[in-house]
C-alpha cells in the first residue's frame, strides 16, 4: 500500500519595513513623552537631597549655638581655622569626614564627604586635588552663608552674630545654594550666577539658582525652604550700602544679620 504525505512549507512571517518604522515612531513618541517626566523626577529627587543637607546645616547650627553662647559659626575671615568650612566643632556636629590631607593642609579641610554636597552642583576641575575619586567635594561650591553683617570681612569677631538678637528669624537667610563660601545680597542677580557657573574663580558672592532657576535655603529659625524664586531674595535696587536706598526694608527682612539697624 502506498502512502502519500502532503507536506507544506511553513512560512515565517516577517515585519515589513513600514511596520518597523511605525514601531520605531511609536517608541520615539513614548520616549519623548516620558523623558521630561523622568528628568523632573530626577531633579525633584536632587532638590529633596539638597533640602535634607540644608536641614542638617540648620540642626548643626542650633547645636553649635548651644555651646558657643548662642553665636553662629564664623561666616568668613579667610585666614581663620574657625570659618565654617574649616571649623572643627561645626564639622563634627555635621559628622563631616575630610580627606587624609586635612590633617596638615587647610585647603583639604574644605573638602567634605560628597554626600553633603548639593547633587545638582557641578564638579569643578579644581576640586580634583583632594577629591579621592569623587569621595570628597569642596563644600563651598555647593553652599554658602549669608554674609550681611555690615562689617569688614577681616574682622573675625564681627562676621557672626547671636541668633537670639536676629529680628524675624523665620525670614532671614542663613545657608543657601551658592558657589562661594559667603553670599552678599547685592550680588545675587541671575546674570552673576551664570557668570560664576562658567568661571567659579570670579569674585561674585552670589546664590546659585540651580534648581530650575531657583535655590534652596535654610533660615535662622532652622526651617528649610525649597524652590525660592530669585525675586524673593534679590532686588536690583540693593547696593553695597542698602540702607542708603529705598530697599532697606527688603534687605532688613531677608538678609540683615546685624545686631542693630545702622543709623
Amino acid at each position: 500500500m502506498l502512502y502519500f504525505f502532503h507536506t507544506t512549507t511553513c512560512r515565517k512571517d516577517k515585519f515589513s519595513l513600514i511596520e518597523l518604522l511605525i514601531v520605531i515612531s511609536i517608541i520615539t513618541i513614548l520616549a519623548a513623552l516620558l523623558l521630561p517626566a523622568l528628568n523632573q523626577a530626577r531633579e525633584r529627587a536632587k532638590s529633596i537631597k539638597c533640602s535634607g543637607n540644608l536641614k542638617q546645616f540648620a540642626s548643626a547650627e542650633a547645636m553649635y549655638g548651644a555651646v558657643s553662647n548662642d553665636y553662629f559659626v564664623l561666616s568668613a575671615n579667610y585666614n581663620s581655622p574657625e570659618r565654617w568650612m574649616n571649623n572643627a566643632l561645626y564639622k563634627s556636629l555635621l559628622e563631616v569626614t575630610s580627606p587624609p590631607e586635612a590633617e596638615t593642609e587647610s585647603k583639604a579641610q574644605t573638602y567634605w564627604n560628597s554626600g553633603l554636597a548639593c547633587p545638582s552642583s557641578r564638579q569643578r576641575d579644581d576640586e580634583q586635588l583632594y577629591s579621592h575619586g569623587g569621595s570628597f567635594r569642596m563644600i563651598h561650591y555647593s553652599y554658602g552663608r549669608n554674609d550681611e553683617f555690615g562689617t569688614a570681612w577681616n574682622s573675625p569677631m564681627l562676621r557672626t552674630s547671636k541668633a537670639s538678637r536676629i529680628k524675624n528669624p523665620s525670614s532671614k537667610l542663613l545657608v543657601m545654594d551658592a558657589l562661594s563660601r559667603t553670599v552678599q545680597a547685592y550680588r545675587c542677580s541671575y546674570s552673576n550666577y551664570l557668570k560664576k557657573e562658567e568661571n567659579v574663580a570670579l569674585d561674585l558672592q552670589t546664590a546659585a539658582y540651580r534648581h530650575k532657576q531657583r535655590c534652596n535655603a535654610t533660615f535662622v529659625d532652622g526651617h528649610v525652604r525649597t524652590g525660592i524664586p530669585i525675586n524673593d531674595i534679590y532686588n536690583a535696587s540693593i547696593t553695597y550700602y542698602p540702607w542708603k536706598t529705598n530697599m532697606w526694608p527688603f534687605h532688613d527682612r531677608v538678609w540683615n544679620l546685624w545686631n542693630k539697624q545702622p543709623k
